[in-house]
């Protein structure tokens, strides 16, 4: 895979080191070294131990590459050389070299010119935090770093960082910071001067973050602190940590996404996120992990593709390379390339929800390890002589999750190691004309080619009683999917109301079988009730009461003919009255 030549790569083109004066090592007799093919080496040893490598500089106008050995190669960052009108190779992150230890210079020439060829060590200190103030390392970078006297020390903030407070002291004196901002995306830069000493950084910051509702391929609603993405960004992520990112409105890059740490971005409702265009497809990779290890997972808000967000990503190379896990459950992702792959994580391809598209030159999604594709719908296609699938070490896991699900692949195949594919156990796909299960030979699956499957759904029955009593229950199907919503309509006898309402699972089909547990009902318009199907057959049952509208049973009206009667004035008269008198309410006429 490409790592390996990433890595030979690295070993040729990376060079060293700065770290004490007047300490100056000539190669060659009379200053003069001959560059020639092969790699000519040469041994010193340090005569301290708080020697730090810089970088490499030498006389040549293409310069020459210079390594650093010990007992295992050093990881290798980027750092200028000091010295004008000099070529560097650099190696940059500052590495101690230890007492008595002995390290082999390297010369790996860029062409045979006979040439003069200088390495340079200067006496470093380093720039670290104290035990309170941890946290700036996850803030500011690079951290820790070692520097020289004299030199120029800046700490840039993070994208999405705030800084608090921040102080800097050397053998307990304080030193002058000057605070700036990043042109790229604003973000702010602190300088100081490096003094003959180490440095310690005190202070406080963090994270200008968002909390933001996202779904799993379950539909199971998360929260998270996310980073506001800008469209400015070049990279995303801290090495060795683990950050989140919520892309909302609409974002354009015009170059590499390059990830240095474990990524997770949310795609807001309604969000585009594009890395190059079709028309303006983006040169080199659309979104870098090389070298950090790095993981990325892509989620949406929703499951319903027309609102959830998208991201799009067109170049001329590989739309995804990391050396970590990719993985997808919600949100919409599209990936074009005109001369490279999709997908190419360096371990584990999962895919759980959403929509992703893939249409590329070459492998759609490529991996070392095991490809799972367990809902949502997928489509990855070569549109050149590669493979829609193609896992160099592991297995691919096929299933779904809902009844519109599809898998749409042109043609699969796999590494060096023995991969099965198989389809998750008690499910089953179709292309249109043959089924295949989960007893389907893995052989018969790797044939596939230029198909689309979809899930071939079991129902359920929805049993309900022939009559009820003092009303009815009915229902819009007969049989349901898991997850399919089902209505039922109730409709109580005159003068009756309902009483109970209860969707319980049962064992088996026929009626009477045990009860299991109750369905959750969610009260409509009118009389209906819906609920959704659960994966396994359910009984209909329902209880009606005598409507009791106004809270009264009975009602006696007290009315004796040897009620008071009233003049018309309102006076109470006797019985021997006569005209007309108001008695119960009424008017009568008394003779």
């Amino acid at each position: 895979m490409k790592k390996v030549l990433l890595i030979l790569v690295s070993l040729l083109t990376t060079a060293m080191v700065w770290a004490k004066d007047p300490i100056t090592i000539h190669m060659g007799e009379n200053e003069q070294f001959e560059i020639s093919a092969g790699v000519t080496q040469l041994l010193f040893t340090p005569e301290e131990t708080d020697y730090y490598v810089f970088t490499a500089a030498s006389t040549v106008a293409h310069g020459f590459c210079i390594n650093l050995w010990t007992d295992s190669l050093y990881e290798i960052y980027s750092e200028p050389a000091p010295l004008p009108n000099l070529h560097g190779c650099d190696l940059g992150y500052p590495k101690k070299l230890v007492a008595g230890q002995t390290y082999l210079l390297g010369i790996f020439p860029l062409n045979n010119e006979t040439s003069q060829a200088l390495v340079f060590v200067r006496k470093g200190y380093l720039v670290s935090t104290d035990a309170e103030s941890e946290g700036l390392t996850h803030l500011l970078e690079p951290l820790p770093v070692a520097a020289y006297e004299g030199q120029a020390v800046q700490l840039n903030a993070m994208p999405g960082t705030v800084i608090d407070n921040l102080t800097a002291t050397a053998n307990g004196a304080p030193i002058d910071i000057e605070i700036g901002s990043s042109s790229s995306d604003g973000s702010s830069t602190f300088t100081f001067t490096m003094p003959a000493a180490h440095v310690t950084l005190s202070g406080s910051g963090h994270l200008a973050t968002d909390e933001v509702n996202y779904v799993d391929g379950d539909g199971t609603v998360h929260t998270a602190n996310a980073l506001p993405l800008t469209g400015n960004e070049t990279t995303l992520g801290k090495k060795g940590e683990e950050r989140w990112y919520v892309a909302d409105g609409t974002l354009n890059y015009n170059q590499t996404l390059t990830l240095k740490g474990d990524v997770h971005i949310i795609l807001a409702n309604g969000a585009v996120m594009n890395i190059g265009t079709e028309a303006q497809p983006i040169s080199g990779l659309g979104i870098d992990g090389s070298y950090t290890q790095s993981s990325l997972t892509i989620y949406g808000q929703t499951l319903d593709d027309d609102i959830a967000g998208h991201l799009n990503i067109n170049t001329d190379d590989d739309c995804i390379y990391n050396e970590g896990d990719y993985a997808q459950h919600s949100g919409n992702v599209t990936m074009n390339s005109s001369n490279g792959a999709g997908a190419v994580p360096y371990y584990n391809f999962t895919f759980t929800g959403g929509t992703l598209y893939i249409a590329v030159d070459k492998n759609a999604i490529y991996n070392g390890e095991n490809v799972d594709i367990l809902g949502g719908k997928l489509t990855a296609i070569s549109t050149g002589y590669y493979y829609g699938i193609y896992p160099l070490n592991g297995n691919v896991t096929l299933g779904w999750k809902n009844a519109d699900d599809e898998i749409t692949i042109s043609n699969l195949t796999y590494g060096s190691g023995y991969c099965t594919m198989k389809i998750v156990d008690g499910q089953a796909f179709t292309d249109g004309e043959n089924i295949y299960d989960s007893t389907t030979p893995s052989d018969v699956l790797w044939a596939l080619t230029n198909v689309t499957l979809r899930p071939v759904v079991p129902t359920f029955a929805i049993i309900l009683p022939e009559s009820f009593e003092n009303g009815m229950v009915t229902c819009d199907k007969a049989t349901a999917a898991q997850g399919e919503t089902v209505t039922l309509t109730v409709t109580p006898n005159n003068g009756y109301e309902l009483e109970t309402l209860t969707v319980t699972t049962v064992a088996d089909v026929p009626v009477g079988a045990p009860l299991r547990a109750n369905v959750d009902l969610t009260e409509g318009e009118n009389g209906t009730y819906t609920f959704a199907m659960p994966a396994a057959p359910v009984a209909v049952s329902a209880s009606f009461k005598k409507s009791n509208p106004t809270g009264v049973d009975n009602l006696n009206i007290d009315n004796p003919k040897s009620a008071q009667r009233y003049n018309l004035m309102g006076q109470p008269v006797g019985n021997n009255y006569k005209g007309i008198v108001i008695q119960n309410g009424k008017k009568i006429i008394v003779k």
